[in-house]
């Protein structure tokens, strides 16, 4: 399912727009946060691809100002 992700976004960042041709630099990261929700976790649609820069900086600034037990 990652790689079908990253295809469909054609190695691109959704948030910066960076393409990235090393696909070890991408993550099909989790647009709500699945927290142990197997449903979440295997929802296509809840899923887009990211670089890891963007994953690994803006969207974690994001998901630790969300509220506990807040997530959508």
């Amino acid at each position: 399912m990652r790689w079908d992700v990253l295809v469909e976004a054609q190695f691109t960042c959704t948030r910066c727009g960076k393409a990235e041709d090393n696909t070890s630099k991408l993550v099909a990261d989790h647009r709500t946060p699945h927290r142990g929700d197997p449903v979440l976790f295997w929802d296509r649609d809840n899923l887009s691809c990211l670089c890891e820069v963007c994953h690994s900086t803006v969207k974690q600034k994001e998901e630790q100002a969300t509220p506990s037990g807040v997530w959508w």
